[in-house]
């Protein structure tokens, strides 16, 4: 009888079940974290230990730039944007604003904008330098540096080249000179902005206008502006005159796809172009259509509408330049219609 029941007993006996159901549990596991993997469970439980330990409130300051001149009369305003977990915008009296360095006034909104919790109103520097402002609500806080400058208008620029009344062929000439280190200029025609470029580390700017002018003569100026907005007074203006060449067609090589059309039906006009030219439209029956260089060849192209009663037409093309001065070219082509 003690045999048998140590028979029962024995390794053999209870091993084989105890590996089986572990070898189960193992297998339950895997298959549960595959699934747990599949079904962004590991997203679900990063977003939900996040939010565990996420801060009850969120504190953003909006402003236009860090820069505050010390001129007495500018005001900066500081946006304190608060929220909740949710998003939801909060009341933001408790907000508070410390000067750490510096001197100069914050002043309260009592009338924030909507979307603000709380608006500061910075201004009054005594001196220049930075000037180093922490805002702090319920224990969240942010720095904000500005930098106290003297508005005083940067060194007036001046143009080395052209000189006035150079005559030009093209429809965007050079123009260079001298402005202050670390500046940029801008260059205005006829009192409009033309282009912007920076100075290189001598002071000296080089380039062609952004946009082209057209034919005729124009006042030419230039400002430099600082890193802190600041321009300073425009140079002497001087005047240049722009001749640029017709822009001219191919009248040879002007083809129709096809050649006789139908009343009403649609046809293909392909018109080669100097390399100036930057517009065709064609005229047919006192109808524009404006055709498009669509592989930059300076082969024009388009779809244009058959009149709708049979004859002989002739069609009339405006050129344009890149300065947008249009050359008028009649009677360019026949179309026969039937």
């Amino acid at each position: 009888m003690r045999d048998e029941q140590e028979d029962k007993m024995s390794p053999a006996s209870w091993q084989r079940p105890s590996i089986l159901a572990f070898g189960l549990a193992i297998l339950l596991i895997v298959v549960g974290t595959i699934s747990f993997f599949y079904s962004n469970g590991l997203k679900t439980l990063q977003s939900n230990w996040l939010n565990i330990f996420k801060p009850a409130f969120s504190l953003e300051l909006i402003y236009d730039n860090t820069f505050i001149p010390l001129d007495g009369n500018n005001q900066k305003y500081i946006d304190a944007i608060i929220k909740n977990k949710k998003g939801q915008l909060l009341d933001g009296q408790e907000t508070t604003a410390t000067i750490v360095k510096g001197a100069i006034d914050i002043a309260i909104d009592p009338h924030p904008p909507a979307g603000v919790s709380k608006r500061f109103i910075a201004s009054g520097p005594l001196q220049s330098g930075y000037i180093i402002l922490n805002f702090n609500f319920k224990g969240i806080s942010q720095t904000l540096t500005l930098e106290a400058f003297d508005p005083t208008p940067p060194v007036t620029p001046a143009i080395s080249a052209p000189k006035t009344d150079t005559i030009f062929s093209t429809a965007t000439p050079i123009i260079s000179g001298q402005a202050s280190i670390g500046s940029e200029v801008e260059i205005y025609i006829d009192d409009e902005f033309n282009t912007i470029t920076e100075t290189d580390k001598s002071g000296l700017f080089n380039i062609a206008l952004e946009q082209a002018i057209s034919r005729g003569k124009h006042k030419l100026y230039i400002k430099s502006l600082n890193k802190y907005g600041i321009h300073s007074y425009p140079s002497s203006p001087i005047y240049i005159n722009i001749n640029t060449p017709d822009p001219k067609i191919d009248l040879g090589n002007i083809r129709l796809r096809p050649d006789l059309v139908e009343a009403g039906e649609v046809f293909y006009i392909f018109i080669p172009a100097s390399a100036d030219t930057t517009a065709v439209t064609i005229i047919l029956e006192n109808t524009n259509w404006l055709l498009e260089d669509k592989n930059q060849s300076s082969i024009f192209s388009g779809a244009i509408r058959a009149p709708k009663t049979p004859g002989l037409y002739r069609l009339s093309a405006i050129i344009t330049n890149s300065g947008n001065d249009n050359t008028l070219a009649e009677n360019i082509i026949s179309l026969t219609v039937k």
